[in-house]
């Protein structure tokens, strides 16, 4: 939750608030209201009594099998996602700024210092206390016995995510994360890792090694994703600098990070605001297992101007690398992507063409991704639906005057 100095300052710039919505919810009871929560919120964290309230749920709760960490709990103002007991106590049209989540810094680069050097610890506590609820789950998970056997981090298109120091150095969060996935029966981990802007090479030489021997031990995994949040946006701006351009053939490969070899019960493997290369991509695609059952590829960054989702799907589909489109129809995995445009991404909106895409894949459809901007869909050929507010759907038009993506 955010302190009452971020509220008022919020309240002030008239955070996202209609006039409707101002005249039902005074400030001062909402103010007063948000006062007591952050107050017990305090004492809370102050006490650990959400560690020991996860301990307790556990217990009393033998078959639970998902446990999902989320930032969009309160969903939009007055339409939360889920309506946990703190939110069905507000006031139905209480105003108040929605807490920001797994934390997000954009300009920041992260410390390549172990967080096991003694010197640093107390300096680097606060910053790792940022992603608590990472650090609890996994912990009172590595230290307690318990049925759960899927992980889910899901952050309904939010460019936010765990910090991937978490990932890719020796830490605590990490051994936790290794102990919790290693456990026999443990099948589904959905990863969503902030790289604050630096990509995959983020995990270059010696650092990615972690992260692969980690996800190695986790033998009987039959659902995997993870989302970054680089998009080709930032991905443009990257590739604006000559040297970030040279360095792309230092870069590591998708198999150097994703053991697919040890997953031979895979049903589900997903990628989401990545930056890639295509034949790494279609080369990591054609080692997954046949027990494959879907694939996603959403929000992805080619890195060469070659590359995009158009020449990817023909690929796919060619059956030069991938026999997919050979095998028996209740054997081929769906495809499921999803892209971002200006109009609707903003809103937490997204164009989905899983539809049109397995209609070209294994059909006689056609390609969802224009040819004069090939990372940008065709009108009509995608779905608009919202992460937030599962109820909104429409068909994509493209608006007017729209210049479409480059390959990046």
């Amino acid at each position: 939750m955010r302190s009452l100095s971020e509220l008022n300052a919020l309240i002030n710039a008239g955070q996202n608030f209609s006039r409707k919505q101002l005249t039902e919810s005074s400030f001062k009871a909402s103010i007063e209201s948000y006062k007591k929560l952050l107050g017990e919120q305090d004492e809370v964290l102050t006490s650990n009594g959400d560690v020991e309230a996860l301990k307790y749920g556990i217990q009393q709760f033998p078959s639970l099998e998902r446990i999902t960490l989320t930032p969009t709990t309160h969903g939009v103002l007055l339409n939360p996602i889920y309506e946990t007991p703190m939110i069905r106590s507000l006031r139905s049209s209480a105003v108040y700024p929605l807490p920001p989540g797994l934390q997000y810094y954009p300009r920041r680069q992260f410390s390549t210092i172990s967080w096991n050097e003694s010197f640093y610890r107390v300096l680097e506590e606060d910053r790792r206390n940022k992603w608590r609820g990472f650090r609890v789950i996994t912990k009172v998970l590595a230290e307690t016995s318990h049925n759960i056997s899927q992980f889910v981090i899901k952050t309904h298109h939010m460019d936010t995510g765990i910090s991937s120091d978490l990932l890719h150095q020796p830490c605590p969060e990490l051994d936790n994360l290794t102990a919790l996935i290693q456990t026999p029966g443990f099948r589904r981990l959905d990863l969503a890792v902030n790289l604050g802007g630096y990509g995959m090479h983020q995990l270059l030489e010696y650092r990615a090694r972690y992260l692969h021997e980690a996800l190695a031990k986790a033998v009987n995994l039959e659902h995997f994703s993870l989302r970054g949040t680089d998009s080709r946006r930032k991905y443009a701006l990257c590739m604006a600098n000559k040297e970030e351009r040279e360095n792309i053939s230092l870069w590591l490969s998708l198999e150097d990070i994703f053991p697919v070899q040890r997953w031979s019960r895979l049903k589900h493997f997903g990628i989401s605001k990545l930056w890639i290369t295509q034949s790494d991509l279609l080369s990591l695609l054609a080692s997954l297992p046949e027990t494959l059952r879907s694939v996603e590829l959403s929000f992805l960054a080619f890195q060469t101007r070659d590359d995009s989702y158009r020449s990817l799907l023909y690929k796919m589909r060619n059956g030069i690398i991938l026999d997919w489109r050979k095998r028996p129809e209740g054997q081929r995995p769906v495809v499921k992507i999803a892209v971002e445009t200006h109009d609707y991404c903003a809103q937490g909106h997204v164009i989905r063409v899983d539809e049109a895409a397995n209609a070209f894949l294994y059909g006689s459809g056609e390609n969802p991704f224009s040819d004069e901007h090939p990372c940008s869909v065709i009108d009509g050929m995608g779905v608009v639906r919202s992460e937030i507010d599962p109820t909104y759907e429409e068909t994509y038009t493209r608006p007017p005057n729209y210049r479409g993506y480059s390959t990046f």
